[in-house]
């Protein structure tokens, strides 16, 4: 009898997580590639590729949930979890700035506030013979994309002059705008 001998070799395949990303409401570019990452090793995570966009926003970054509550992952950053993870771009609202024209009035401050959020107008300016009208355009209720120049219009004041003719024939009245 012949002895036949066997020899196996056992192969391991290490277990392996998905990372997966999604752009969270960008209007323009892409996601990265999913990546997948090996057991108890660092992943380097996607940065912006894909130059993800979204109007008025900046990306910031990656986060766990849509809302940007969860946890903070930086664009580039290491993944040494083992274990799948789905992330979102994260967005920061950017910053537009209101510039108030007075046309000729007193000086207003401007105001720089984050896109979308809410904006107060501010108090009236003032211009000798002349009353406010308002701003032309009208201020937003909310910071626009860009922010905007506000120009102050005015109305100009009536003034009359009267005439004492003192006991001489009588002057009319003349009223005219400032």
């Amino acid at each position: 009898q012949m002895l036949i001998s066997y020899s196996a070799t056992a192969i391991y395949t290490p277990r392996t997580y998905p990372v997966g990303y999604l752009a969270n409401g960008a209007t323009g570019g892409s996601a990265p590639a999913p990546q997948v990452k090996l057991h108890n090793t660092t992943l380097i995570l996607a940065g912006n590729s894909g130059n993800l966009t979204m109007s008025g926003y900046s990306f910031v970054g990656w986060n766990t949930s849509p809302d940007g509550s969860g946890n903070n992952y930086a664009a580039g950053g290491s993944y040494t979890n083992n274990a799948s993870l789905i992330l979102y771009a994260k967005w920061a609202p950017k910053q537009y700035t209101i510039t108030f024209d007075s046309n000729g009035g007193t000086a207003v401050a401007s105001i720089t506030k984050d896109y979308n959020s809410a904006i107060t107008a501010p108090a009236a300016p003032t211009k000798a013979g002349y009353t406010f009208t308002g701003w032309n355009p009208a201020v937003p209720a909310k910071m626009p994309i860009n922010g905007a120049t506000c120009v102050a219009q005015w109305a100009a004041r009536q003034y009359t002059i009267t005439f004492d003719s003192n006991g001489g024939t009588a002057v009319a009245s003349i009223t005219k705008d400032y």
